[in-house]
């Protein structure tokens, strides 16, 4: 069933590669809106999972966006690179063979989106670079990419790359810029770090960085709080963790409290005119909030192979106050396999007091469906 969803959606951007690439630059439309959808880690393969390409064509449809970006991921690198006999035992395939193999898989995560007509970007992500395959031709993948815009702003040495999207106002002048930056397999380089000034040459304009693996400072959403808060998370020992109620909100999780400050954040801040920057590579969370007079903000993955959250994120701006925009969350349940596939938008819940009793009554659910579960084990053994 993969291989035929797969053989389907490479015959349909196959049709679609005689179609004009969008050529009209971006603009807030008549009534000074301009929408940009966040689709993070598909992750999947050269036989991409029943819901992977379903959740992007619900996703442009539920949000109708005016641009769409792929942050990063976009194959899962030891599905691409190598082959299992029915031993079980896997067989590392050539560059050739993996090459392919990516190419496959970018044509079945690219192709609802080129059908929706729909200008389109795309960052890589660290799976992308661990499965072998060059910064050279990747690159030359993506641009394979009917209407992709990739305007290589910036190649480096080791052939990473960073682009630069302007967003036109209504008046014909820049209203808002997207920095899509590289982040390789652990982050950006020093050479990216000291070249991002010289591309945010004009600091008068409202900009937004978009890239896979998040700078440290994304980590300082998260508190420590007390054991018995609702929504504690753990993450180690008798540390718990939890959205800090004071300047974040989404999904929590506790599995993101790390310690450091980078350079890349320090160069945002000092330019003066980046107001938020928005990153994919953890999958199961999706939260936004602010540091440093920054946005910051991680998306849910589009992942399927595997026990993840899915869904998207929206940014909607105003071109009379871009810098507050609003940040929208939808979140996908079931499965187009079983027919019970929802795409919905995920409501902000107002955090729970803390209390020991919500602790205790937590703690109290855990138990009782635990031994729940082991007496249903044994009556049905």
């Amino acid at each position: 069933m993969k291989r035929a969803s797969c053989a389907l959606l490479t015959l349909l951007v196959t049709l679609l590669c005689g179609m004009q690439a969008f050529a009209a630059p971006l603009r807030f439309d008549a009534q000074g809106k301009f929408k940009i959808l966040l689709i993070a880690d598909p992750q999947d393969d050269q036989t991409p999972e029943p819901d992977m390409a379903p959740l992007i064509d619900a996703a442009i449809r539920k949000t109708q966006p005016d641009l769409i970006v792929v942050l990063g991921d976009l194959v899962e690198n030891w599905a691409v690179s190598k082959e299992y006999g029915s031993d079980g035992e896997a067989r590392e395939l050539s560059y050739e063979e993996t090459l392919e193999n990516c190419r496959v898989a970018l044509d079945c995560v690219f192709a609802p989106i080129i059908a929706s007509g729909i200008p389109y970007t795309a960052v890589l992500g660290n799976n992308d670079y661990k499965a072998g395959v060059t910064a050279e031709d990747w690159y030359a993948l993506l641009r394979r990419q009917k209407g992709i815009l990739l305007p290589e702003t910036r190649v480096y040495a080791d052939g990473r790359t960073d682009n630069v999207l302007s967003v036109r106002g209504t008046d014909g002048g820049e209203a808002l810029r997207l920095f899509l930056l590289d982040t390789g397999k652990s982050g950006v380089t020093g050479e990216q770090v000291n070249a991002f000034g010289e591309l945010n040459d004009d600091r008068s304009v409202p900009a937004i960085v978009l890239q896979h693996i998040p700078v440290p400072e994304t980590y300082t959403l998260w508190r420590l709080c007390s054991p018995w808060a609702d929504g504690a998370e753990h993450l180690k020992w008798f540390i718990r963790v939890r959205l800090s109620p004071r300047t974040a909100r989404g999904e929590d999780s506790g599995r993101l409290l790390k310690n450091g400050f980078s350079r890349q954040f320090r160069s945002w801040k000092a330019c003066g005119n980046v107001i938020g920057a928005y990153f994919g590579h953890v999958h199961n969370v999706s939260a936004e909030g602010t540091y440093g007079g920054l946005r910051l903000g991680l998306v849910y993955s589009d992942r399927w192979n595997g026990n993840f959250r899915h869904g998207c994120a929206l940014l909607t701006f105003d071109q009379n106050d871009v810098e507050h925009y609003t940040w929208t969350v939808f979140r996908c349940t079931g499965s187009v396999t079983t027919g019970d596939a929802v795409l919905n938008e995920e409501k902000d819940e107002p955090y729970p007091t803390y209390t020991v009793a919500a602790w205790l009554s937590r703690q109290w659910q855990g138990l009782t469906g635990y031994l729940q579960e082991k007496i249903d084990r044994i009556f049905h053994s």
